[in-house]
């Protein structure tokens, strides 16, 4: 009779230690997650953060060269400005409607020469989709926007302050002839004799 309730105690003391074993497990992981929830962001914009997770979706969207020249610390405070000025175009009323995003979308297409095919491709290759770069370009003309109310009205130039600008510095305006050769191609003919 001992033997048999030795084993119980045995049993209940086995699936006491793997309850308490899959409990601190669990705890663990939830700790985990709270833990990369909260250090993902890496930056606070009046309210509005911006993550490592996002930071790093757009610099995987660059070339290596571009991720070279820049760098996260760059990209981060770009971020930073950017969601600044979209911020302030929002508080002085700017509105950017998904016409304007599929004109600006279409023109660059246009421009470019390329196709549907060809567009939805180099957004693939850019780790974009249509809904993605839809996003930028709506950041894009959020900023363009503000740029233009807020900066560039306010600028006032008049005729003759312009001619005398461009007197005064004709040198920066003098373009001097350019010519840059880079390609050669020199044809062959396979059907050549040595004579």
């Amino acid at each position: 009779k001992k033997e048999h309730h030795h084993k119980g105690a045995k049993k209940n003391n086995n699936k006491f230690i793997a309850g308490v074993f899959l409990a601190v497990i669990l705890i663990i992981i939830v700790i985990l997650i709270t833990a990369k929830t909260k250090t993902d962001t890496i930056a606070m914009v009046n309210g509005e953060k911006i993550t490592q997770t996002d930071l790093d979706l757009q610099f995987a969207r660059l070339t290596p060269q571009q991720q070279a020249m820049i760098g996260q610390d760059m990209l981060l405070n770009q971020t930073i400005a950017e969601l600044l000025l979209i911020q302030e175009a929002k508080k002085h009323g700017v509105v950017v409607i998904e016409s304007e995003v599929d004109d600006l979308i279409a023109s660059f297409k246009e421009q470019s020469g390329i196709t549907d095919e060809r567009f939805k491709e180099l957004l693939k290759n850019q780790n974009m989709t249509l809904k993605s770069a839809k996003e930028v370009y709506t950041k894009q003309l959020y900023v363009a926007k503000e740029i233009n109310q807020s900066i560039l009205k306010k600028v006032t130039l008049d005729g003759n302050e312009s001619k005398e600008f461009y007197s005064a510095n004709k040198d920066m305006f003098d373009a001097k002839e350019q010519r840059r050769v880079a390609h050669i191609l020199v044809l062959v003919n396979d059907q050549r004799t040595d004579d």
